[in-house]
């Protein structure tokens, strides 16, 4: 069964760099220890956030920002795509019995990079170490769907996602054509540019001195603590942290609890935080143009989302 490519934005119109399982692939960045993936491209759903939107001092908004998807924009999307395709089954004269892969309520604007350097909250590495903060309302969404797709039947299954012949794209391609009305050609290679400038600022800011510094800092604030990591990717990928599983040891959030003050008292976060936003706002300023289309784009998909789920058509 295919169902994986239900979950998130079609690999082919919109390519994702995180799915809920993994169904289509793109690129992006990941921080260790259970950091976010970072695309320019919608990310497939698992409905609001159980911690809830991050304070605005972790919030750590970054120039790019107006240029990706956020978890809001991302929810809208899926819902016209689900109700597009909804209606293409049902006018093939067929049952679509596809659970939503969406909440009821969506989650708020703003693009999060609360974890873009590693964990930072320390309510949340209270809880929940190094892992990400729990979803039971994404995984139920994930198991109805894992259910679904065991039981679905051919013809709804080809109608969904095409009978594998040449141009043949099923309900989703037709989805897809429909969101993407009015969006250029270009736009797809211009989304893919971004991710791949907002993994180089992630790098390069790095490597910037005053970081370096910060990292030393932080290096020592964890060895006086008692905790041998050299950095802080180094405490969030430690062998010990099994991040897959459910259970969360005491020495997990015990070492993210020193990284989060480490990094407070270092001036790690303030430091990678200023040194990239400079970078990601020198390069906005370089490629004008290019951003533009970018956020046209952007902009042009979620109009058209809007007017499906006001039961219009786009034109």
């Amino acid at each position: 069964m295919r169902v994986l490519r239900s979950l998130g934005v079609s690999c082919v119109a919109l390519a994702s760099a995180v799915s809920l399982l993994a169904g289509c692939g793109g690129p992006g960045e990941q921080r260790h220890g259970g950091g976010r993936a970072d695309a320019a491209r919608p990310a497939a759903p698992g409905g609001n956030r159980p911690e809830g939107r991050p304070p605005a001092a972790l919030r750590l908004d970054l120039p790019f920002d107006a240029y990706k998807w956020d978890d809001r924009d991302v929810w809208l999307l899926e819902r016209a795509r689900y109700t597009l395709v909804a209606r293409c089954v049902r006018e093939r004269g067929l049952d679509f019995t596809m659970p939503r892969n969406t909440a009821d309520t969506g989650p708020p604007a703003g693009y999060d990079n609360s974890r873009r350097y590693g964990v930072a909250d320390p309510r949340a590495v209270s809880r929940y170490g190094y892992h990400l903060p729990a979803d039971p309302d994404g995984d139920r969404r994930r198991r109805r769907l894992q259910v679904w797709s065991e039981q679905v039947s051919a013809a709804e299954e080809s109608a969904i996602y095409g009978d594998g012949t040449e141009g043949d794209l099923g309900c989703y391609g037709q989805a897809d054509a429909v969101v993407d009305r009015g969006v250029a050609a270009t736009a797809d290679a211009d989304d893919g540019w971004l991710a791949a400038r907002s993994s180089a600022t992630l790098e390069r800011s790095g490597a910037d001195p005053e970081v370096v510094r910060a990292r030393v800092r932080w290096r020592d604030c964890m060895f006086r603590a008692g905790f041998r990591h050299r950095d802080p990717d180094a405490a969030g990928g430690d062998a010990r942290w099994n991040l897959d599983g459910a259970a969360v040891p005491a020495a997990e959030v015990a070492t993210a609890r020193a990284d989060v003050r480490c990094k407070e008292s270092s001036g790690l976060l303030r430091s990678w935080h200023a040194a990239e936003t400079a970078l990601q706002r020198d390069a906005v300023g370089r490629d004008r143009p290019r951003f533009d289309r970018i956020a046209a784009a952007r902009a042009t998909r979620l109009g058209n989302a809007r007017v499906v789920l006001a039961g219009e058509q786009p034109k």
